[in-house]
């Protein structure tokens, strides 16, 4: 994987923080995932939270970075109308929808 080249600021982690609480979502939209690579996503995305909360960006894997992507597109289609969700998740994703595109095109492009 290439080196990310992404500057975040305090809007993207909040909204990268929030993107990764859907993980459960983006589990149950995936044919055929085993609860071990579940298991292995989970401890992806605690450890790409912490580094996030406490700006260690230079030290985030390539790995935490594409369980985050997983989260910011899937949280940027339920914006689209992409996927079927409650109306509340809907709602919680479009009060992001602006940094989740502005993720998606300038962060996620990149892997």
């Amino acid at each position: 994987m290439k080196n990310i080249k992404y500057c975040f600021n305090n809007s993207d982690i909040k909204t990268c923080l929030f993107a990764l609480t859907k993980l459960p979502l983006v589990h149950e939209n995936i044919d055929d995932i085993s609860d071990a690579q579940i298991d292995i996503n989970e401890e992806y995305a605690i450890s790409v939270s912490e580094k996030l909360i406490q700006h260690d960006f230079e030290h985030i894997q390539p790995n935490e970075i594409r369980v985050l992507c997983c989260c910011i597109m899937f949280c940027d289609g339920v914006c689209h109308g992409e996927y079927a969700v409650s109306k509340d998740c809907y709602q919680e994703c479009m009060k992001y929808m602006f940094s989740l595109n502005n993720l998606n095109n300038n962060l996620c492009s990149q892997i």
